[in-house]
């Protein structure tokens, strides 16, 4: 087995780049969904929502809303029966946030959105 250093982690990781870097999911990301469900994720997020074209690939970028709103607004593309599932795993990330980061009506369409 390789000797882990400083200079060799990275190419040891796989590592992601795009809004999930930038928002310091990489962890979340790389532990919550499998292969086939992060290339559905990215598919079904760059048709709908062309600005998440980079989700998880490219340089680091950063949402201008708070991760948990990023992350409630990316489940509700994930609410029919057969990829509920998905949706329900971004928005159980969500509330890992504080509420204090969002207003009281960002928090009602959130919730509003889990229904």
């Amino acid at each position: 087995m390789e000797k882990v250093t400083a200079y060799n982690v990275r190419s040891l990781q796989k590592s992601y780049g795009g809004l999930v870097a930038g928002m310091g999911l990489g962890d979340w990301w790389k532990e919550t969904f499998s292969e086939s469900e992060k290339a559905f994720i990215r598919d079904a997020l760059v048709k709908s929502m062309g600005s998440f074209a980079n989700f998880d690939s490219g340089p680091p970028c950063h949402y201008h809303l708070p991760k948990k709103i990023m992350l409630a607004s990316a489940a509700e593309w994930f609410t029919t029966d057969d990829v509920r599932q998905i949706g329900r795993r971004f928005m159980t990330k969500a509330e890992t946030y504080e509420d204090n980061e969002i207003s009281v009506i960002d928090r009602h369409f959130m919730l509003t959105g889990m229904v």
